[in-house]
């Protein structure tokens, strides 16, 4: 393989030993983007030698490359870091079902209006600090500063990167201005996608604060999809619906180049009861 020259996207381990990790563990190994499209054959080749295993979804790739992460993401794959023998791999996962909502569907509960009422919204306004916030409150944190600066690169240029745009949305407590929930999430077309996010337990019920005024959000921006990743009982109580791997592609490939009515932005830090509050009637 020739030798990238930004830095970032140098191969991040000898190519024997990925190849070996990659038969250790059954997960295939990307070593160029022509291979991602046959990924989801190999996967369920995989599954019907293993029928007793849990369906396997990852890959393995050679390298944190902007281009490649971007290529996976246009696919309907989600990137992230593993780590092997505390190395960290570039992995690319393609769920066997995908929890996904519309925002339209957004279920909000009464609690959470009520609570809504303590917080303002804001968009890209301190992503540094949200990656900080996120990384203190989860110590196995998969967003490695590897895959970081790609998903960084992506935003820098995203016509380089088929329109993938990257988004922090962070809920601030008004009476001390503490941040009390944030995620991290990119955009394709007319999908969002959560990455990552965490909240601050001194103020109960800002994490459920940041999901609606983040599905409220999207909502006004006309957003068709929210991809909410893996399923979890919370996900699927505020309207995620699990949609198998073949479906979940078939959806990506509809709505990867579709327009949103707006642009996902906020001017000025705003109240995220107003926000919900505008979306319930929009």
């Amino acid at each position: 393989m020739r030798r990238p020259h930004n830095p970032d996207e140098l191969v991040q381990l000898d190519i024997k030993f990925l190849r070996h990790i990659s038969r250790v563990t059954g997960y295939p190994l990307v070593d160029s983007t022509t291979i991602l499209d046959k990924v989801p054959a190999l996967l369920e080749a995989a599954s019907v030698r293993q029928p007793d295993e849990e369906d396997p979804e990852f890959c393995l790739a050679v390298t944190f490359a902007p281009a490649l992460i971007s290529r996976a993401v246009y696919r309907g794959f989600f990137p992230m870091t593993i780590t092997v023998w505390e190395v960290p791999i570039m992995a690319l996962k393609l769920h066997a079902e995908r929890c996904l909502v519309r925002p339209s569907d957004v279920v909000t509960s009464r609690s959470v209006r009520r609570r809504a009422r303590r917080y303002v919204c804001t968009i890209n306004q301190r992503r540094a600090d949200v990656l900080t916030f996120i990384r203190s409150r989860h110590e196995d944190c998969w967003l490695s500063p590897q895959l970081w600066r790609s998903f960084c690169a992506i935003d820098a240029a995203p016509a380089d990167h088929h329109g993938m745009r990257l988004f922090s949305f962070e809920v601030w407590e008004s009476d001390t201005g503490r941040l009390a929930a944030a995620e991290l999430g990119y955009t394709l077309g007319g999908i969002y996608t959560s990455l990552t996010g965490a909240f601050d337990r001194s103020f109960p019920g800002a994490g459920s604060v940041q999901l609606a005024v983040t599905g409220a959000l999207l909502k006004q921006c006309g957003f068709a999809c929210w991809d909410l990743g893996m399923a979890m009982d919370y996900k699927l109580a505020m309207g995620g619906r699990q949609t198998p791997r073949q479906q979940w592609q078939e959806q990506v490939a509809r709505l990867r180049s579709a327009s949103t009515g707006s642009p996902l932005v906020l001017e000025a830090p705003m109240s995220c009861r107003e926000i919900i509050d505008q979306a319930s009637v929009a």
